[in-house]
C-alpha cells in the first residue's frame, strides 16, 4: 500500500527558484520523452517502454548536469506519469474517445513533483 502526503510549501525565494527550475526540468524531460516516443513510433511503429527511457537518465544527467540536482527517483516518476497518461490516451482511443498527447509548454501544466523519503531541498 502506498501512502500519499501532501504538503503546503512555503519556500524562500531561493528555494522558490530552486523548485522552479526543477519542474521546467521535469517538463522538460516530459516533452522529450513524449517526442521521442512519437518520432520512434512514425519510423519504427514501435514504441519507446519507460524502462528504455528510465535507462538513458544516466546518460542524461552526464551530458545535462543541470539534472545531477534533480533525484533520479523524480525523473522516474516524470516517465511514469506520461506512461499512464498513453496507457489513459490509449484506451480512450479503442472507446472511440481518443484524445491526443499533449506537450506541456506552460508552468501552469505541471504543478507537483515526486521527492523520495528523507529528500531535501539542498541539491538533492
Amino acid at each position: 500500500m502506498h501512502r500519499i502526503f501532501k504538503y503546503r510549501l512555503y519556500p524562500n525565494r531561493k528555494q522558490r527558484m530552486m523548485l522552479d527550475t526543477h519542474l521546467m526540468l521535469c517538463r522538460e524531460l516530459y516533452n522529450a520523452a513524449l517526442q521521442e516516443r512519437i518520432e520512434s513510433y512514425k519510423t519504427n511503429r514501435k514504441g519507446v517502454t519507460w524502462l528504455e527511457q528510465q535507462s538513458q537518465l544516466p546518460a542524461i544527467k552526464e551530458a545535462r548536469p543541470e539534472f545531477k540536482n534533480i533525484h533520479a527517483h523524480t525523473l522516474q516518476a516524470v516517465l511514469i506519469r506520461l506512461t499512464v497518461i498513453e496507457h489513459f490516451r490509449i484506451s480512450l482511443a479503442v472507446s472511440g474517445r481518443a484524445k491526443t498527447l499533449v506537450f506541456l509548454g506552460s508552468k501552469e501544466r505541471i504543478v507537483s513533483a515526486v521527492w523520495p523519503p528523507g529528500a531535501n531541498f539542498q541539491g538533492r
